[in-house]
């Protein structure tokens, strides 16, 4: 079992237990009542239109069912069903509805184990299925920042204390926009977010077809 701190969990997408997304974690925060996962959500202020952190809730560490390794970084499942009674909604099981809703979704087990993202909807013998993709590609940010610390190395200094590249030297290509967030927030041009699409590398991607009387939830 693989433990996270506040600083790894911060920005991660939490699920429900019905497969709604109720925020991103920011941060733990420790009382007497115990350990808490603070979540927050970016809502729009309808005065000025701009967009703003809003605090969500603390989470009990007690809901946590299980901390995925997705695509983008780790997803974090929860218990309980949070955003489905802060919506006032109930979710029930999935219909063939939801099949077009599910492309593009990743594909998370009861366990916590990320299968890959959704990329078609496959048919067998009289039942429908999910093709769910590993990989889509990656950045090859360990070259990406080589080559940029002879041009900026200022910025490839910041950068690399963001996404660490020794660690990280290929990041899924689905966390692209993060990376390029990270880029302007750090200073970086047109120039520089160009060149590091340049470094997106395509890879074999391994699938697995998964029938439709399998999937739970489609959040």
């Amino acid at each position: 079992m693989r433990f996270y701190s506040g600083r790894e969990l911060s920005g991660a997408p939490v699920v429900d237990s019905e497969g709604l997304v109720y925020g991103r974690a920011s941060g733990l925060e420790v009382s007497e009542s115990g350990l808490f996962l603070r979540v927050t959500e970016v809502v729009r202020d309808p005065e000025t239109g701009r967009e703003m952190t809003h605090e969500k809730g603390l989470v009990p560490v007690q809901e946590i069912s299980a901390i995925a390794e997705g695509p983008g970084g780790p997803i974090v499942l929860l218990s309980t069903p949070r955003e489905a009674s802060y919506r006032g909604v109930r979710v029930g099981e999935p219909t063939p509805a939801d099949l077009e809703r599910a492309v593009g979704k990743v594909a998370v087990t009861l366990d916590g184990r990320v299968l890959g993202t959704v990329s078609e909807i496959v048919v067998g013998p009289g039942l429908p299925g999910l093709r769910v993709r590993a990989s889509m590609g990656e950045v090859a940010w360990l070259r990406f920042l080589k080559d940029l610390r002879s041009r900026r190395p200022g910025l490839a200094a910041r950068l690399e204390a963001r996404v660490d590249p020794y660690k990280n030297p290929r990041v899924p290509a689905e966390r692209l926009d993060d990376l390029l967030k990270a880029l302007r927030e750090e200073g970086a041009g047109e120039e520089e977010a160009e060149m590091l699409k340049g470094y997106v590398e395509e890879v074999e991607s391994a699938s697995v077809d998964v029938p439709w009387s399998r999937v739970e939830r489609v959040g």
